[in-house]
């Protein structure tokens, strides 16, 4: 597998599937904690569905191991690539380790882990080809969203503990940012590379901007997003441009709460929660929208 620093350097999908072939790596074994169906799902999904699905196509051999999800089979295809979704958001960790080493998901060549926090042990339970797609060190994320013990537990394992079984396994990171964090933290340099998501080709230039002030954030509507920060900063700008409006996309958990800020301070007028939205409706506001934001405690 190739994680390389640099895009000059970057072999063709091509080449690297034919050399990952004559190596016996057909059957690759991607593991994450949720997948891109999940009404949670966000950046981190998104991104794992855009290689897996390319992986697929060019050949390989793709099964994406994630947790149950309410509403949703405990198996399906998307893209070509088979998705098997079992355990709860803490058992699928070490439900996934006991059904990889027993072979119950049928044989692999390779396992792709991805980080959301909590690590997979992978190194522990595979011997084969392994890579760790780590997109940001979680840190102060994680008081935010649990209790104090739990949060400092899940920080401890994050930063202290499990860092070091991974010394040996090629980790790809997606921006300097987060590479310089995982580097403080005791990352391993040798291991660590930068691949940049880059772009998709469809979200390109075009339409007009919008004829007033229009503001723009996109994200799962969680703690770590700060919209509420956010919705602070609106209305401090709004007191010099009067017309500014803010339009936030992504559903989440804290929906409840904004739309109660939203009412308590009559910001219907200027505020829009649009929820999820297609890719087109989506490239529309970018284009449209004359500042893209981000309140985000981290995005690495």
């Amino acid at each position: 597998m190739y994680p390389l620093n640099s895009p000059v350097d970057q072999p063709s999908l091509e080449d690297m599937v034919a050399d990952m072939t004559r190596r016996d790596v057909r059957r690759i074994h991607v593991l994450a904690w949720r997948d891109l169906e999940d009404p949670e799902a966000g950046g981190s999904e998104l991104h794992a569905d855009a290689f897996m699905r390319r992986w697929q196509e060019a050949g390989l051999e793709i099964l994406h191991r994630t947790s149950r999800a309410r509403g949703l089979p405990k198996k399906t295809q998307r893209h070509g690539y088979e998705v098997v979704r079992r355990g709860g958001r803490m058992s699928v960790f070490p439900r996934t380790a006991l059904s990889e080493m027993t072979r119950r998901m049928g044989p692999w060549d390779a396992v792709v882990e991805i980080w959301n926090g909590v690590p997979w042990m992978s190194p522990v339970w595979c011997r084969r080809p392994r890579l760790l797609i780590y997109h940001h060190v979680h840190g102060p994320m994680w008081k935010q969203i649990f209790p104090a013990p739990v949060a400092a537990i899940g920080r401890l394992l994050e930063m202290r503990l499990a860092p070091p079984w991974y010394r040996t396994t090629p980790t790809v990171t997606l921006s300097t940012d987060s590479y310089q964090e995982m580097i403080e933290i005791g990352w391993p340099k040798a291991q660590l590379s930068i691949a940049p998501a880059g772009v998709d080709p469809f979200f390109s230039i075009g339409e007009s901007k919008a004829d007033h002030p229009s503001v723009v954030s996109v994200g799962r509507l969680a703690p770590v997003k700060r919209f509420d920060l956010l919705l602070e900063q609106m209305v401090i700008t709004r007191q010099r441009v009067p017309n500014a409006t803010l339009t936030i996309v992504g559903e989440g958990p804290e929906r409840n709460r904004l739309e109660q800020w939203i009412h308590s301070h009559n910001a219907h007028d200027w505020v829009t929660l649009a929820g999820r939205v297609t890719s087109e409706e989506l490239r529309s506001l970018y284009r449209q929208s004359w500042l893209i934001t981000s309140a985000s405690l981290t995005e690495g």
